[in-house]
């Protein structure tokens, strides 16, 4: 969210009804600072994320699931019917770069 004054547009200044954060912590970065505006969204929020701990933690969350994103996303995936069901999940991450190689 943060970054794009378009975000902001779409959350705050149009009819959003419905927000879906995947391993978003909402902290001070997203929510410029914790702004006001936030307090204010009237959207329902599900919020994933692995820890428990950050769901609910800054912004108002109407649903916590405490799951990875890639099980998310491949739950989500299973539960169309059964013609368009495939399994397309997220890719894993690619290996970290060690230093000095």
């Amino acid at each position: 969210i943060f970054g794009d004054g378009r975000a902001d547009e779409y959350l705050f200044d149009t009819p959003c009804d419905l927000l879906i954060a995947v391993g978003v912590s909402f902290g001070g970065l997203v929510t410029r600072s914790f702004s006001p505006r936030w307090r204010g969204l009237k959207a329902d929020v599900v919020h994933v994320d692995p820890d428990p701990s950050a769901v609910g933690r800054f912004v108002a969350t109407s649903l916590g699931i405490t799951t990875s994103g890639r099980a998310f996303v491949n739950a989500l995936n299973c539960g169309r019917p059964p013609r368009f069901c495939r399994r397309v999940g997220v890719r894993p991450p690619a290996p970290a770069a060690l230093p000095g190689t």
